[in-house]
Formats: C-alpha cells, sequence, structure tokens
C-alpha cells in the first residue's frame, strides 16, 4: 500500500515507505476491495491513517501493469487517442487525496509509471490512429462518434458531416414552416375568439337593457367589465329583477286577453264607475281612451 503511487526510490532518510498493506483482498467482475493495514511504527503512515480514520482523505487508486491492449470500437470512447488496457496486472494500490486527478489509475511498465499525456510518448499502450496516419486524433474521435469507425479517411468524414449538415438544414426549414403555420392557426383561433367573445357580450347587454335591468348608456362599461371577467358579469345581471314598462304589460294583457276593464270604453267605464280604478292602476291606457273621446291627453 503506497502514498500516491510514490516508491522509496534511493533508500534516503526521506524516502516514502509503503504505508502498509491490504488485508482481506475480495474482487469479481465489477469490483475489488480490501481493508488497509498501516505500519504503525511509520510516522508518516499513521499521518495518514488518521487521516483516513477522521474522513479527510477518503481515495484510493489501483497501479496496473498493462499485459493486453484493443483497440475494438466496443472498447473506445469519444476523444481517445490510445488503445484500451483489457488486461493487466495490479501490482499495488495507492492512499490518494484526489482520485479523480490524472494520476487516479496509474500504468507501470518495468517498475516506471507510464504518462498519457499529450507531449508524453511510449510504447506500451499504442495510439488508435497508427493504421490511419491521414487523420489527426480529433477528427478520428469525430469519426467514430459519427459511427465511421477508426479507419474511416478524411473524405469519408467529409461526405458524413455534408450529408449531415443538409439534412440539419432541411429539419430546421421543416420546423420553421411548422411554426409560422402553427403562429396563423393560433392568430386565427384568437381572432375567432375575440369574435365570439364580444357577439356573446353584445347579446348578452342588448338583453338586459331590453328586460330593464340596465340602461343603453351603461353598455360599454359594463362591455369593458365582461371583457375581463364575462361570468362575473352575468352573474351581477341574473341577480338584477326583470322591469317591464307599463305598455309592454299593458300589451301583454290584451294579447293575454287579461283584465276585463281594458277591453270597456271611456264611457261604460264612466257609467260603471270604473275610471279612477283604470286611471290608478292602468295610467297609460287611461290616457289613451281619454285622447279617444275627448280628443287630447288628459292635463291632470
Amino acid at each position: 500500500m503506497l502514498w500516491m503511487h510514490g516508491r522509496a526510490w534511493g533508500g534516503g532518510k526521506d524516502a516514502i515507505l509503503p504505508l502498509g498493506h491490504w488485508q482481506d483482498i475480495k474482487g469479481d467482475k465489477n469490483q475489488i476491495t480490501a481493508v488497509p493495514c498501516f505500519s504503525d511504527d511509520d510516522e508518516f503512515a499513521m499521518s495518514i491513517y488518521k487521516k483516513v480514520e477522521e474522513n479527510t482523505i477518503r481515495m484510493a487508486s489501483v497501479g496496473l501493469d498493462p499485459i493486453e491492449s484493443s483497440e475494438d470500437e466496443k472498447y473506445l470512447v469519444p476523444g481517445q487517442r490510445y488503445a484500451t488496457v483489457t488486461k493487466s496486472m495490479m501490482l499495488e494500490a495507492s492512499i490518494v487525496d484526489m482520485g479523480s486527478n490524472d494520476n487516479a489509475c496509474a500504468l507501470y511498465k518495468d517498475g516506471a509509471v507510464i504518462q498519457l499525456a499529450d507531449g508524453d510518448h511510449n510504447h506500451v499502450i499504442p495510439l488508435l490512429n497508427n493504421k490511419n496516419s491521414n487523420m489527426n486524433p480529433q477528427l478520428m474521435a469525430l469519426a467514430i462518434m459519427l459511427g465511421l469507425g477508426k479507419d474511416a479517411t478524411e473524405i469519408q468524414l467529409t461526405e458524413k458531416l455534408t450529408t449531415q449538415h443538409a439534412d440539419y438544414l432541411k429539419l430546421s426549414k421543416e420546423n420553421t414552416d411548422l411554426q409560422n403555420k402553427l403562429n396563423e392557426l393560433q392568430s386565427s383561433y384568437d381572432a375567432l375568439q375575440k369574435s365570439t367573445s364580444e357577439k356573446e357580450v353584445n347579446d348578452m347587454l342588448t338583453l338586459a337593457v331590453k328586460q330593464g335591468k340596465i340602461t343603453e348608456a351603461q353598455k360599454p362599461e359594463l362591455a369593458t367589465l365582461a371583457a375581463a371577467s364575462l361570468e362575473s358579469v352575468q352573474k351581477l345581471l341574473d341577480k338584477m329583477p326583470v322591469h317591464i314598462t307599463a305598455e309592454e304589460r299593458l300589451s301583454t294583457e290584451k294579447e293575454n286577453g287579461g283584465d276585463p276593464l281594458l277591453k270597456m270604453t271611456f264611457s261604460e267605464l264612466h257609467k260603471n264607475g270604473k275610471l279612477a280604478l283604470v286611471k290608478e292602476k292602468y295610467p297609460d291606457h287611461y290616457k289613451s281612451i281619454y285622447k279617444e273621446k275627448y280628443g287630447s291627453e288628459p292635463k291632470v
């Protein structure tokens, strides 16, 4: 068990010795587990042990010796430059401060750590583009992402990108056309809704005027309120009583053969002593038969 994959080269007094070893090692296809056993006679090892116990350091990293690698596409991810290690031997497992750093998984060959960073060259794990020297790693990664494979040429990549760009432009135009059509339909629908709503409001208020619930002068103000809440204005009008004019009531009673007094002439009413009653009960009718009798409306 090492610290940060470090080896005690040279044997100097300041060299970092192994922190200890691993016990109860278990493994399957998905994970390897082990229990760290720190050397209690090593001051540095104990300082790391303390930080592990207090949960300050919580990560470990394995050191592997690559044995086999593969360039099969099923093992590759976009942007990968080197072949994928498919078989290895574990040499050590280190306690590390940050497991997500570049050395979270260390590779060894002949006791030396293998670096895979840009500018470093090794002959242990081959570059993916060793079969196609005409395509740089970035284009190779793009070709793999597009499903062309690692052996694709730049001409094939260009053709693929051209086709996809044409498809993109076609779909973009279709999307724009559909959006414009949707906007037109929405505008037509909104106009129809507005027209229907305005007619509904006008019909409602016209009926209210006819029923004597409101006056013609009140219609504009109520129309504005109804535009905001038709239901509220309708409820308000429903609560108002219907007012029927005397002429409308008289006309209705005549049509329905109502009060017999309405069928009698002025002279018949006078003879039967009913003129005062008709004058009080049906003032408009009284004026009408008075004018018919004397040629003018009564002064009082």
